[in-house]
């Protein structure tokens, strides 16, 4: 199973929900779903907010990301994104594991942000579309309800093609 983590903000919760709904059907993908963990109670003040953010729950959501991150076979970046998900890259490109992003449509990307990234898509619709056509190469065998060996192959290669574009900088 792909383990898929989405560093975003909460401006961009549709999109994470979008991405996440497309895919709940498909038993390849496993989406490490932060903004479960991480929505503050409805109707809470901006004060409010900040406190829970900063009570013990703060402390859980942020080992939530921290370990889905660095143990994610795949993160994706979805723009424009402020401090936490640029905190979350770093530790995903730290631990090399491939990034694939979609920059907000103002968003100019830094020489960090764009040098973390390992793949860059031009639309939502891109992404979907490329992450659709991998699963569906990779789904195409199975043996008896298990991943067969070619899915294994094909994840290790496009894993290895966003290492490798990685590693030429």
């Amino acid at each position: 199973m792909l383990d898929i983590y989405i560093a975003s903000s909460f401006r961009n919760l549709h999109l994470v929900h979008s991405l996440i709904h497309h895919f709940k059907d498909d038993r390849l993908v496993h989406f490490l779903d932060w903004s479960k963990e991480s929505t503050p109670p409805p109707k809470l003040n901006t004060e409010e907010k900040r406190r829970w953010f900063d009570s013990d729950k703060g402390g859980e959501i942020f080992t939530f990301c921290k370990d889905s991150v660095i143990n994610a076979d795949l993160v994706i970046y979805l723009g424009d994104s402020g401090k936490d998900a640029c905190l979350e890259l770093g530790m995903a490109y730290a631990s090399n594991i491939p990034i694939i992003g979609l920059a907000g449509k103002l968003e100019t990307t830094g020489l960090m942000l764009n040098g973390a990234v390992d793949l860059w898509v031009e639309s939502f619709e891109e992404l979907i579309n490329e992450m659709d056509q991998f699963i569906r190469e990779s789904n195409s065998d199975r043996i008896e309800g298990s991943i067969c060996h070619q899915f294994a192959c094909s994840l290790e290669k496009l894993l290895a093609v966003l290492r490798e574009g990685r590693q030429d900088r």
